[in-house]
């Protein structure tokens, strides 16, 4: 190839445009090698942004991350709570929200009650099953009772 045919200079005349066209497109066809192997490198060709690797590298987070909030980030409501008649102690049951739950399984829900005194210091605590089992304590002198719960001494 000469130089000269590298640079050549296409005139468009407004009488013959076709012809212009057609000198453009074959000056833009790719050159030929001439029947020799053409050598690409890895290095030049770009690699792939999302690889099965990363796919599951960014599903394996996602998992977790639920899996974290599922465990840790637990809501709980006040499902009902009792105040001693002195006013010192109260109890509290709390529903730890589930992320799913049948509709009308609302009081199905596991729960933590909770004996608590004025400052609102813990002073006693029980995990339950099932928050629609709690009942109404029986304040009793030195003591709080819930039937088939728990009996804890109030000081």
């Amino acid at each position: 190839m000469k130089p000269e045919d590298d640079e050549k200079e296409i005139e468009v005349s407004e009488d013959k445009p076709k012809a212009a066209e057609e000198a453009a497109a074959a000056d833009a066809a790719p050159p030929r090698s001439g029947g020799k192997a053409i050598h690409v490198s890895k290095s030049d060709v770009p690699k792939p942004r999302f690889t099965p690797k990363r796919a599951l590298i960014l599903l394996a987070i996602v998992v977790v991350g639920v899996t974290l909030s599922v465990f840790f980030a637990r809501e709980k409501d006040v499902y009902a709570s009792w105040q001693s008649p002195d006013g010192q102690h109260t109890v509290t049951v709390y529903r730890i929200a589930r992320m799913f739950s049948m509709p009308g399984g609302g009081s199905d829900a596991p729960g933590m009650i909770l004996l608590t005194n004025a400052d609102g210091t813990v002073l006693n605590r029980r995990k339950i099953g099932m928050v629609q089992l709690a009942s109404e304590p029986e304040w009793g002198e030195g003591s709080v009772t819930m039937k088939l719960m728990f009996e804890w001494p109030i000081e």
